[in-house]
Parts: C-alpha cells; structure tokens; sequence
C-alpha cells in the first residue's frame, strides 16, 4: 500500500468535478471519488464517479433523502494530493 492521498475535512461541496473522500448513505463504504453537484430548488443530488476507466461506476445520492441534508456525512473532504506508486500499477 504504497499510495497517499491528503484530505481537507474543511471542504465538503466546494467544486463539482473534484475528488472528495466520499461515504455511503449506511456509512459502510468510503471511497475517492470525482463528484458532481446538482442543484434543484429542495435538493442536492451527490454523483460520485470513479476515475478508474477500467471501472467508470457511478452512484448517486440524494443529500436531503440519503444523508438527512447534512453533507459532511456524505462528503468527508476535499483531496488535495495524492501520490500513487505507479511501479504497482
């Protein structure tokens, strides 16, 4: 496990098109993901996509429904660095 990744916990919804430490609505899963924000006028729809090409999934949440309107439960932080060993890759 030779890859490092630098979190803000003080960023949650910044930018669309970011990678974000991202949990599941049952809070079993965190994962990094590129997430996407929706704005509509009673809610935030969360698109969270891995970078992965060999694995493009995509899940979407609802902010309001899925994580009671609280978006550091969804959002853990902000990535701000990263290093991946690439001789493993």
């Amino acid at each position: 496990l030779d890859d490092w990744c630098l979190i803000d916990r003080d960023r949650h919804m910044e930018e669309s098109g970011r990678m974000y430490l991202c949990r599941t609505p049952n809070g079993s899963r965190t994962s990094i993901r590129r997430v996407t924000f929706k704005h509509s006028p009673d809610d935030v729809q969360i698109i969270c996509v891995n970078d992965n090409h060999l694995m493009p999934i995509a899940e979407s949440y609802s902010l309001k429904h899925d994580y009671d309107g609280d978006i550091t439960k969804a959002i853990l932080g902000q990535v701000v660095w990263i290093r991946a060993n690439a001789k493993n890759k």
